[in-house]
């Protein structure tokens, strides 16, 4: 029983250096300013998806610095403490991100929804070229999210209106947050 025990804990600081060396490679490829976090916390509700984060104003955390891993885009920090900090998620009914798909440069914006893992881009031409499968990214518009970052990828569209609208899967497992980065969008 003990060796299951030891196994066990080895197997967990395993995986945990295996994510952390991830991040670490992730950190050296970004031309921005980068704080590393862990996720202590979250609140995840039908219309509510936040995380905590363990660093704050003393670690020279401020509101809308965003948040993501090597897999992709989190969120935005929206609240600040001493020592830690509120993310919201972009799966958050209320998160709104400017964004474009990769291939096609189609530009819309990418809303949260209240089905948790499943995000919407709204107001693409509807006529677009746009495909099954293509991936979204941050179009850098805006104050907050620099250009280029990984959403997720349409799993299928459908007309709105005047307009046609992307599901989107999310690159980002929001279930399996551990450990984050915090950038701000002015370069090093």
């Amino acid at each position: 029983m003990e060796l299951n025990l030891e196994n066990s804990q080895l197997l967990y600081l395993k995986n945990e250096n295996d994510s952390l060396r991830s991040l670490l490679d992730f950190k050296k490829q970004l031309h921005y300013l980068s704080i590393p976090c862990e996720v202590i916390g979250l609140d995840y509700s039908e219309n509510r998806k936040i995380i905590f984060l363990n660093r704050g104003g003393e670690d020279n955390i401020s509101e809308n610095m965003v948040c993501l891993n090597s897999k992709g885009l989190i969120g935005k920090v929206v609240e600040v403490g001493n020592n830690l900090c509120e993310v919201i998620c972009l799966n958050d009914p209320n998160s709104r991100i400017p964004a474009k798909t990769e291939q096609s440069q189609e530009q819309g914006i990418v809303y949260g929804t209240a089905k948790g893992n499943i995000l919407e881009m709204r107001y693409l031409s509807k006529d677009t070229k746009t495909e099954l499968g293509e991936m979204v990214i941050t179009s850098g518009l805006g104050s907050i999210y620099p250009k280029g970052i990984l959403i997720g990828k349409i799993s299928s569209t459908r007309i709105d209106g005047f307009y046609k609208t992307a599901t989107i899967t999310p690159a980002v497992n929001f279930f399996n947050l551990e450990e984050v980065l915090l950038i701000r969008k002015e370069t090093k």
